[in-house]
């Protein structure tokens, strides 16, 4: 059977390198035609491992989700560009290689939730800030709205609301730079699991009786996968690999200006590369990639998730003028000056709360395999649309801000639409504070 995608349209976006072992079946993402469906970026794949040279590939392990193949010569795994991104496919983390990030059934899920502190998932901070960042947005609905509904028992304080928009606006500007680093430093391999980790394991077991440090334990290291390896019939080492960049396509890597090739050769078929030479040592390899602060590469913007990151920043920026101006010194400058009160404080929470809404719409499109077919039950769509809902009640909020003065209840309104808002922001970020600690 072919490995080939079966649209030849998505060959040539395919952008994320293969492992040796695995190929691509199929390709695809759910956008519609109108909104660069052929331009953008797969965000579902079917990857296949293949069985080879008499190695078992068929030992269960808990993090690795996968079918037989049709064929019965390998297996086939459903990926997605999201649980790439969000390192759902990484079964262990760097800290306690032999701790299984995957959660068996909800409770030990939640206990991940309130037990792991993932300082190396960029994933986990994301959902830390948007969590917390919701919590002070809850608050801020508090102090609003229990005026509006028992003026005689609580008083309404411009402190309170101020300093608390302006913290939570903060916060959410925070966690929107820590999306763009999400996005910028996926990484270009992708992972089938932890078979293929142990693939690699199995064929460096069968090396010289010395330890080195090539594949291990740690998942991370999985993402620069480009070397070969020399067999155990000529107990010789590779040679020092220093990767640079991929080719999503021919499944190599650049080095030191040359592509280093898994070949047929490699020990996937049983002989060692011609790139493999003798060595006394064993190597020192080097599996760093060097972290994205910012780019301007174009590449990026052919990703629906970086599209969903840029929108949710750019939302967040404008979104926090608003409550800048929320502090009490400004609003009591501004307060009765519609003018500047509608351009600096109204303004931007309407401008702020659309970027919002579209960014949870790419988040639930690419979660989604066709535009119009919704996914209730995937953990990964939920967190774009309760985002989606605080970014309506965000919207809504200052669309009837402009009539709040004169109309109290235009005025009531409002307010309401801020309380309600916070809580379904707060409810996609726990579900994303869960996705992120717990691998597919």
């Amino acid at each position: 059977m072919s490995t080939r995608p079966a649209n030849p349209r998505q060959k040539s976006i395919w952008h994320v390198t293969l492992f040796p072992a695995v190929k691509k079946d199929a390709a695809s993402n759910g956008l519609p035609k109108w909104l660069g469906k052929r331009y953008l970026h797969p965000t579902h794949a079917t990857l296949t491992l293949r069985q080879q040279d008499g190695h078992d590939i068929t030992e269960h392990h808990p993090c690795t989700s996968y079918e037989k193949h049709e064929d019965g010569l390998g297996f086939t795994q459903h990926w997605t560009s999201r649980n790439h991104r969000k390192h759902r496919l990484v079964c262990v983390g760097p800290a306690k290689p032999h701790r299984s990030r995957h959660a068996s059934n909800l409770l030990v899920g939640l206990w991940h939730m309130a037990t792991r502190i993932e300082y190396w998932n960029v994933s986990w901070w994301v959902a830390q800030a948007f969590t917390w960042g919701s919590v002070v947005w809850c608050l801020n609905g508090f102090f609003a709205f229990l005026p509006l509904l028992y003026p005689s028992t609580f008083a309404e304080s411009v402190y309170s609301t101020g300093w608390t928009a302006f913290i939570g606006a903060t916060i959410f500007e925070f966690g929107s730079v820590l999306g763009m680093w999400e996005a910028w430093n996926r990484d270009d391999v992708s992972s089938f699991g932890w078979n293929v980790n142990h693939r690699f394991r199995q064929i460096g077991s069968e090396l010289h009786d010395t330890t080195y440090k090539a594949f291990g334990e740690i998942p991370q290291t999985m993402k620069e996968i480009g070397i070969a390896l020399h067999r155990a019939s000529t107990h010789g080492y590779a040679t020092e690999q220093k990767l640079h960049r991929t080719d999503p396509e021919k499944g190599v890597s650049a080095v030191n200006g040359h592509d280093a090739t898994v070949s047929p050769d490699s020990p996937l078929t049983g002989t060692s590369s011609p790139d493999q030479i003798e060595s006394p040592h064993p190597p020192e390899f080097s599996f760093k990639r060097r972290w994205i602060w910012f780019s301007t590469d174009t590449k990026y913007f052919r990703e629906v998730g970086f599209l969903a990151a840029a929108f949710q920043m750019f939302g967040a920026t404008v979104f926090w003028i608003s409550g800048f101006t929320a502090l009490p010194t400004i609003q009591l400058a501004i307060k009765n000056r519609t003018g500047v009160l509608d351009g600096v404080f109204w303004v931007p929470q309407v401008v702020g709360g659309m970027g919002f809404v579209i960014s949870s719409t790419f988040i639930m499109l690419e979660t989604q395999t066709k535009w119009y077919k919704i996914r209730p039950l995937n953990i990964g769509w939920h967190v774009g649309f309760w985002n989606f809902i605080g970014g309506i009640g965000f919207t809504a909020c200052g669309a009837l801000g402009f009539a709040a003065a004169s109309n109290s209840g235009v005025n009531f309104q409002s307010v309401l639409c801020t309380f309600w808002g916070s809580w379904a922001f707060l409810i996609g970020s726990l579900l994303q504070w869960y996705e992120s600690v717990n691998s597919k």
